[in-house]
C-alpha cells in the first residue's frame, strides 16, 4: 500500500516531517536542559516531582537548613544528556539514588569489617585529680567491627522523575518541532 502525492508543496512538506522526525537533537536538548532545570527546582521547594512535600531531615531542622542541601554537592552535580533521539538528567554523586527511592535501616549492607591498628590521643588526669593539660598517645591493635548501612532507615525524597505535566509538555515540544519546525 502507498500514497502518491502529486502536489509539489505538499510533498516537500512531508520530506520535512520526515527530516525532522529522524532527527530530535534540537528539542532533544531543550527536553533535558528543562528536566535538570526541574529536578533542581524539586530539591529548592522540598517535594517529589509528582507535588508531594518532603518531611523535613533531622539535619535541616537541627541547622534551621534545607533537606537535600547541605553542602550543595548533589545539588551542583546534576548533569543533562541528549542525543537525536534520547533526553537524560544524571549525577555522579553516589548516594543520590538512596536518597532518591530511600533505605531502611540495614538494607545496604551488614557485616565485619577490620579497623587498621592506629594511633589515640587520650585525655588524662594527674596526680592531682586535674585533667592534664596534653593528651596521652596510645596505640590501638588491630580489630574488627560488626556493622551496617545504613545506621537508620532514610526516608525517600523522589526528586527525580517526570510528572504527567512535564510528559504533555514535552510531547508538545516534540510535536512542535517535528510538524512546525520551531
Amino acid at each position: 500500500m502507498g500514497v502518491k502525492i502529486k502536489d509539489s508543496n505538499l510533498k516537500k512538506k512531508l520530506k520535512e516531517i520526515v527530516k525532522r522526525a529522524n532527527n530530535l537533537k534540537e528539542p532533544m536538548k531543550k527536553i533535558s536542559v528543562d528536566m535538570k532545570s526541574e529536578v533542581r527546582r524539586n530539591i529548592d521547594e522540598e517535594h517529589s516531582y509528582d507535588g508531594k512535600p518532603w518531611k523535613k531531615s533531622k539535619r535541616a531542622k537541627e541547622q534551621n537548613g534545607e533537606t537535600l542541601k547541605d553542602n550543595g554537592r548533589l545539588y551542583g552535580h546534576f548533569r543533562c544528556s541528549s542525543g537525536s533521539n534520547f533526553a537524560r538528567v544524571g549525577t555522579n554523586v553516589i548516594y543520590a539514588k538512596t536518597m532518591n527511592y530511600g533505605a531502611k535501616q540495614g538494607s545496604l549492607w551488614k557485616g565485619t569489617y577490620t579497623v587498621k591498628a592506629h594511633y589515640r590521643k587520650v585525655r588524662y588526669k594527674t596526680k592531682k585529680g586535674q585533667w592534664a593539660k596534653n593528651r596521652k598517645r596510645i596505640r590501638v591493635k588491630s580489630h574488627t567491627r560488626r556493622g551496617q548501612a545504613p545506621w537508620g532507615d532514610i526516608p525517600e525524597r523522589r526528586f527525580m522523575g517526570i510528572s504527567y505535566e512535564q510528559k504533555q509538555n514535552y510531547l508538545e515540544i516534540l510535536t512542535d518541532y517535528i510538524i512546525k519546525g520551531r
